[in-house]
């Protein structure tokens, strides 16, 4: 069983998440190019959106992250034509990486998307690259389906984005 804790997001908290997030993708398979400052008005504008943040933490921080909230406030749900009922938006799931490979994400998206369900959402959305098979093997693992395949922009990379969507029942 992981501990996986709701944050507020306060701006320690949210630089914290920043850091992970940049030493997650800021690697040259994905080629993002995210700075401390853009990575943290990220997180800003995440919490802008109502964001439920959560993070597992050990003794150097935080080394687990995910984030998500109401679909209909998101960002990606301008992007998108689909407007599910009562869905959030799982918007970051990062891990560091002495921790991958071990089943942590398939652990920590299970309960986030439990916390998801104790805040009455019914159906949770989550998008990746649609070339990062390891995430989406963590995905449909966990149950989501993928039903959407588009071009997108984010950290400076254009690339094809698969969008998932798992039942919370």
């Amino acid at each position: 069983m992981i501990h996986l804790q709701e944050l507020e997001p306060s701006r320690e908290n949210l630089e914290k998440i920043a850091a992970l997030y940049i030493a997650c993708f800021n690697v040259p398979e994905k080629g993002e190019n995210w700075t401390e400052d853009s990575a943290y008005q990220y997180f800003l504008d995440r919490k802008a959106e109502n964001t439920i943040f959560a993070a597992l933490e050990d003794s150097e921080g935080i080394s687990a992250v995910c984030c998500g909230g109401d679909y209909a406030l998101s960002f990606i749900s301008k992007e998108l034509d689909f407007k599910p009922e009562n869905a959030a938006y799982i918007s970051l799931l990062a891990i560091k990486d002495t921790l991958r490979g071990q089943g942590m994400g398939t652990k920590i998206l299970d309960t986030f998307c439990e916390i998801l369900k104790a805040k009455s959402f019914t159906n949770a959305i989550i998008r990746c690259r649609s070339d990062n098979i390891p995430m989406l093997k963590v995905l449909e693992k966990s149950g989501f389906n993928v039903i959407k395949e588009y071009i997108s922009e984010l950290g400076g990379v254009t690339c094809e984005r698969s969008v998932l969507l798992k039942a919370l029942d």
